[in-house]
């Protein structure tokens, strides 16, 4: 039988022959997993954060229409202005 028992293989690191930047090692693997799962959580947790703010403007009674830049467009529109100034929260 070939291969598979404990301490079958070549050597680990720099002790292997074909050994030669690092860049496939099992803590550099490891470090790029880690990292990619970090990376997938804080998207996560950023997309549901738009949607709660989004939410939130939406139900504020301070903004009138509930959408950001309409509600000084329409106002505007409605009193005659030909070119309104929107307020896009800069």
């Amino acid at each position: 039988m070939h291969g598979g028992a404990p301490g079958s293989g070549g050597p680990k690191g720099a002790h292997n022959g074909n050994y030669k930047h690092g860049l496939y090692t099992a803590g550099a693997i490891a470090s790029r997993r880690w990292l990619r799962h970090q990376a997938r959580e804080v998207r996560a947790l950023t997309s549901v954060g738009r949607v709660l703010i989004k939410r939130a403007l939406a139900e504020c009674p301070l903004l009138g229409v509930g959408s950001i830049g309409q509600c000084n467009t329409a106002r505007s529109l409605s009193a005659g202005v030909s070119k309104p100034k929107v307020f896009r929260g800069r």
